[in-house]
């Protein structure tokens, strides 16, 4: 089934638009484009260094799958990075705040020990958790180094490209849709709309 749109112009849900410059109406005064007066196409630009954000809550394989996989077809480096926005363990937040804030107390400098020894313990954690991708991308012949950081992942990734001068960024989604993405926002979200390249969002 056809739908006309106007005349010269047809729409199938099989094929895709047709224009017939011929028949399509011109405006008054207005001169048909020559072949050299058609759209300019440039050379796209080299796509030589990717980043990718990993987050061990977003279980999504495809994320650094087609990180890598974008890094090999155009012989790119590949720069890996995390951010490290809640730097103590679930249980060790819970037992810090109720002896901090609660009752008015503040870190005795026993709490402020053990809390520095949690985050160094995380921090060595997250390393070896990103050689693991380190070793996966160099067993695929493609030159890659990891980075974490520290504070609000969206702000950290788009500045991680802005240091870093990448020519890509591929991040997850978390699954937030509708109105709970809209009030809550997302670091994917925030990402396509501040990062000074081209962005890769993997559902």
């Amino acid at each position: 089934m056809n739908f006309s749109l106007k005349s010269g112009l047809r729409f199938s849900p099989h094929a895709i638009l047709e224009v017939e410059p011929s028949s399509y109406p011109l405006e008054a005064g207005m001169e048909p484009k020559t072949q050299e007066q058609a759209i300019p196409f440039v050379e796209p630009k080299a796509i030589a260094k990717v980043l990718v954000a990993v987050d061990p809550r977003n279980t999504n394989p495809q994320v650094f799958a087609q990180a890598l996989h974008l890094a090999k077809l155009h012989h790119s480096e590949l720069h890996i990075c995390h951010c490290l926005h809640d730097l103590l363990p679930p249980a060790s937040s819970t037992f810090a705040g109720g002896s901090l804030g609660m009752y008015g107390g503040s870190f005795s400098p026993e709490l402020f020990e053990q809390s520095q020894s949690l985050i160094q313990q995380e921090r060595e954690r997250v390393n070896l958790w990103l050689q693991q991708f380190i070793n996966h991308a160099q067993a695929e012949g493609v030159n890659a180094t990891f980075h974490h950081g520290e504070g609000d992942p969206g702000f950290y990734i788009c500045k991680m490209a802005q240091d870093w001068q990448a020519d890509l960024v591929v991040v997850g989604r978390r699954g937030r849709s509708g109105i709970s993405e809209m009030l809550m926002g997302s670091v994917s979200n925030h990402v396509v709309h501040h990062a000074p390249c081209a962005v890769l969002v993997v559902q």
